[in-house]
């Protein structure tokens, strides 16, 4: 899983690297109170719950495969807790690691005119191959 382009997963280094930075960066989260307690506590026990439960996606009796569901899972997880933190409090950490800073995300609501209707404006072709407009 090349975690390089994901938001939140760029460390700067690709690789096993990149990975260790992240959980890292992940590990201080969970120690850090400005986290709140419900992401703290919500996605690594559901992640827990998935490695730890008997009923796999991929079986883990089966080489190799079994175990890259599981791993898949943990770097979901971290990723969902590094994009779901506070950035501000997520790019301190990043910055006493060394890492790039994330940009900071934007709240600004998609510009559109109160008196405006949005007109799709298209023609299809029914299943017997007649156009309409």
């Amino acid at each position: 899983m090349d975690t390089r382009n994901l938001p939140g997963m760029s460390s700067g280094r690709g690789g096993l690297q990149g990975v260790m930075d992240n959980g890292q960066l992940v590990w201080r989260l969970l120690q850090d109170d400005r986290l709140p307690t419900m992401l703290k506590v919500a996605i690594p026990l559901g992640v827990a719950v998935y490695v730890l439960m008997p009923l796999d996606f991929i079986p883990d009796f089966i080489p190799v495969l079994g175990q890259l569901d599981d791993l898949g899972v943990v770097l979901l997880g971290m990723t969902l807790l590094i994009n779901l933190a506070p950035r501000d409090v997520v790019n301190e950490h990043r910055a006493a690691l060394g890492m790039d800073l994330l940009p900071p995300k934007s709240s600004a609501p998609l510009p559109r005119d109160k008196g405006s209707k949005t007109v799709i404006d298209t023609t299809y072709q029914t299943g017997d191959g007649e156009r309409r407009a």
